[in-house]
């Protein structure tokens, strides 16, 4: 009975301990798949901004040709004026 007891007593402590290895993997495998999350997450704020800096450019790009082709216009029609008097 006491062989019994023991046996019993080991195999307990040996759930345990697996019980807590096997813990410890699966809260290791979450941590990592959080960090993948979070690094694909700054990716794509990273390309997102990217596309948002590239949009402002091209429209602070075509706000400055359009000024400069309506200062332009405003010149040509001035000297067209100023030749027809």
């Amino acid at each position: 009975m006491t062989n019994y007891h023991l046996e019993s007593d080991f195999h307990i402590v040996c759930t345990f301990f697996y019980s807590i290895v096997l813990l410890i993997a699966v809260m290791a495998l979450l941590a990592q798949r959080n960090r993948q999350y979070r690094t694909e997450e700054r990716m794509q704020q990273l390309w997102l901004n990217q596309i948002y800096d590239s949009y402002a450019i091209r429209s602070k790009t075509l706000q400055l040709r359009i000024k400069q082709l309506s200062d332009h216009r405003n010149v040509y029609l001035g000297d067209e004026t100023n030749k027809n008097q």
